[in-house]
């Protein structure tokens, strides 16, 4: 997905367990959620949730 600060980079969440750092996801419908928070360390420094569809700003 595209960093929701308007940056324009690519934010690549991983969703397998198997490989750290990694993301569980919640279907609801047509929204989607992850935990834990995504937490840019580099470029724009975003921190945010993502929680049924919605940027949740940290």
């Amino acid at each position: 997905m595209l960093c929701p600060c308007g940056c324009k980079q690519i934010l690549y969440t991983n969703l397998i367990e198997d490989h750290h750092p990694f993301w569980k996801y919640k279907l609801n419908g047509k929204t989607i959620s992850l935990r834990p928070s995504i937490d840019r360390l580099v470029g724009c420094r975003s921190h945010f949730f993502l929680t049924d569809g919605k940027i949740i700003w940290c």
